[in-house]
C-alpha cells in the first residue's frame, strides 16, 4: 500500500481515527498541487475558516494545479481521492503563501490546513521545478539562512505569535518534504517561544540538514526549548543525507529505486503507518559518508564558487526548470560540458579541486567502479583526476 491507497481506503474521521504519520504525509502530497494558482477564486482562502480540500477538485484547476513537471500525475489523482475522501475532504486551507524570487534564489511556499478547530498543520512545500528553487538548496552548504529558511520563520510568527494564540489552535503540526523538511525544522526551533509552545511535532521527510554552525546554533535551541522532531527517509535516501540534522531518522521501504525513492508516492504502507526497514541501504550510506566527506573539506568560499558556477551553467545553457534539463538531448551535452571548460581560471581551479575531494571520498568506500564512474565524469568536465587515487 501507499499513500494514494491509504487515502482510498481510510474512511475515519479524525475524531474516530487520531492523526498519524501517513496523515502528514499526505498533506505535504497534496500541497504540491500548486492551489495558488487557483485561488483567486476562492476568497476566503486566506481567512480562518478556510477553503475545504474538495472545493479544490474542479477540472477548470487542473491545468493551473498541475504544471509542475515532476509529480503533476501522481498529485491528480491523490487530490482526485482526497477530495471524495471522509478524512481529508473537509479539511480547510488557509493562509497560503508563495514567494518565488530567482534574483535572491528564493523558492518559498506554505499553507495552513485546519485539521479541527483546535489543531492545524502547517505545510512548506518542498523545491519546485524551477532550477533557482533547486539553486536555493544548494545555498544550504554555503549561507547561514537562505531566503525561504527566513520566510518559513516569519510565517509562524506572523500567524501564530500572539497573545490569546488559542483562539486560533491549541496544538499545532508543522511538516515539510525535501526543502520543506528542512523549512520545518528550522523555523520551528527559530520561531517564538508562544509559537513553540504550540507545537505538538515537526515532520520533515527526507530533508536535508544544515551546515555545521547552523546545526550548532539548532542545538543550543533545542537544548532550551526540546521539540518532538520526527525525521523520515527511504532506504536508499540522497537528498535526506545531505548535511546533518542530528535526528535519528526513521528509515521507510520504498518500492523505488535510489533517487526516485525521495518521492513519497514510493513509500510503503501496511496498517496505517510507513513499513520500516532496520537500516538505510549500503548505497545511501557511501553517498552519505562520500558527500559529508567532500562539504567538511571545502570552505565556504569554496562551496559558493562550486554552486555559483554549476547554475550559471545551467542558466548559460537556458535551462531553467526541471523539465529543461529533462529534455536535454545527447548533442546537447557536449555544449553544456563546453560551458564548464569555459568558466574563468581561478573558478575552475575550485571545481576541479572540488570534484577531486569528492573522488578520493568515494576512493575511500573502495567502490572501484563508482570511482571509476567519476573519473570518467571529470575527464568530460576538463578536469583531471587527483595523482594520489
Amino acid at each position: 500500500m501507499h499513500i494514494q491507497e491509504y487515502v482510498e481506503t481510510n474512511n475515519l474521521t479524525f475524531d474516530k481515527a487520531p492523526f498519524n504519520n501517513v496523515d502528514a504525509a499526505v498533506l505535504c502530497a497534496l500541497f504540491y498541487g500548486r492551489i495558488e494558482n487557483v485561488i483567486e477564486g476562492e476568497n476566503d482562502c486566506d481567512a480562518r475558516r478556510g477553503v475545504p480540500v474538495r472545493e479544490f477538485y474542479k477540472q477548470e484547476y487542473f491545468p493551473g494545479m498541475f504544471s509542475d513537471g515532476i509529480t503533476d500525475q501522481e498529485n491528480k489523482a491523490l487530490l482526485t481521492t482526497a477530495a471524495a475522501s471522509p478524512r481529508f475532504r473537509d479539511i480547510k486551507v488557509y493562509n497560503v503563501e508563495v514567494k518565488d524570487d530567482a534574483n535572491s534564489d528564493m523558492q518559498f511556499a506554505a499553507a495552513t490546513f485546519s485539521i479541527d478547530d483546535n489543531t492545524d498543520f502547517v505545510c512548506f512545500r518542498g523545491t519546485d521545478g524551477t532550477i533557482h528553487g533547486w539553486k536555493e538548496d544548494f545555498d544550504m552548504v554555503f549561507m547561514d539562512e537562505v531566503p525561504s529558511q527566513g520566510e518559513a520563520v516569519d510565517y509562524l510568527n506572523r500567524h501564530y505569535d500572539i497573545a490569546d494564540s488559542g483562539e486560533l489552535c491549541q496544538s499545532l503540526y508543522v511538516a515539510g518534504h525535501s526543502k520543506g523538511g528542512n523549512l520545518a525544522i528550522y523555523s520551528s526551533t527559530m520561531c517564538a517561544d508562544t509559537v513553540k509552545g504550540l507545537i505538538k511535532t515537526v515532520y520533515s521527510f527526507d530533508g536535508p540538514g544544515f551546515k555545521e554552525d547552523v546545526l550548532a546554533a539548532l542545538e543550543d535551541e533545542w537544548k532550551k526549548s526540546p521539540l518532538d522532531i520526527k525525521k523520515f527517509m527511504p532506504r536508499d535516501s540522497m537528498i535526506g543525507t545531505i548535511m546533518s540534522d542530528n535526528q535519528d531518522a526513521l528509515v521507510v521501504k520504498s518500492d523505488a529505486l535510489l533517487i526516485l525513492q525521495h518521492s513519497l508516492y514510493t513509500w510503503e504502507l501496511e496498517d496505517n503507518d510507513f513499513v520500516y526497514a532496520d537500516n538505510r541501504s549500503g548505497l545511501s550510506e557511501i553517498f552519505d559518508d562520500a558527500l559529508s566527506e567532500w562539504i567538511h573539506g571545502a570552505s565556504a568560499a569554496q562551496r559558493r564558487t562550486f554552486v555559483d558556477v554549476l547554475f550559471s551553467v545551467f542558466s548559460e545553457n537556458e535551462l531553467d526548470t526541471v523539465n529543461d534539463l529533462k529534455s536535454v538531448k545527447p548533442a546537447d551535452i557536449r555544449k553544456i560540458l563546453s560551458s564548464i571548460k569555459d568558466v574563468p581560471e581561478e573558478d575552475h581551479e575550485v571545481m576541479s579541486e572540488l570534484l577531486s575531494a569528492l573522488l578520493r571520498s568515494v576512493v575511500h568506500t573502495n567502490h572501484t567502479h563508482v570511482r571509476a564512474n567519476v573519473v570518467n565524469f571529470m575527464g568530460n568536465f576538463g578536469l583531471d583526476s587527483p595523482e594520489d587515487v
